[in-house]
């Protein structure tokens, strides 16, 4: 299994690996935002969340921070390919999750489906995890 790196809020740092057995945000799955460079086909690989994307909710031409703010109270986690993002933005006081893939190559991307599984399986609310290519 890869490791993830984890960033809780000020830039605490943990490493990441395995998959725990409990979903934090329930039983009912993980509700996530796609942000505008996550590739649509992901989706298929992630039936066991509610998967929407920022297209479907009008939201593809919000910016990092009001993306950030919007998807905060109606998602879980935000999957972006953004990976500049903690450097642009201040995570801290969030709700929402956010998961960054390291590239949005689309064969790339759905390669490290399992990995992203495992992500959204043990997440919780405020994590920032950056999921590592192999």
């Amino acid at each position: 299994m890869g490791r993830c790196v984890s960033t809780r809020y000020e830039g605490t740092g943990r490493r990441c690996s395995g998959i725990r057995p409990q979903k934090h945000f329930g039983a009912r799955g993980v509700k996530v935002l796609f942000d505008v460079n996550v590739p649509r086909p992901l989706r298929r690989h992630l039936t066991e969340h509610q998967v929407t994307t920022s297209q479907e909710r009008g939201w593809e031409e919000l910016q990092n921070g009001d993306l950030i703010a919007a998807a905060d109270e109606q998602f879980d986690v935000l999957l972006t390919a953004d990976q500049n993002l903690k450097y642009q933005q201040n995570l801290a006081g969030r709700k929402i999750a956010i998961v960054v893939l390291p590239t949005n190559f689309m064969p790339a991307v759905l390669e490290l489906a399992p990995k992203i599984r495992a992500a959204l399986a043990t997440i919780k609310p405020g994590d920032y995890l950056e999921i590592e290519s192999d």
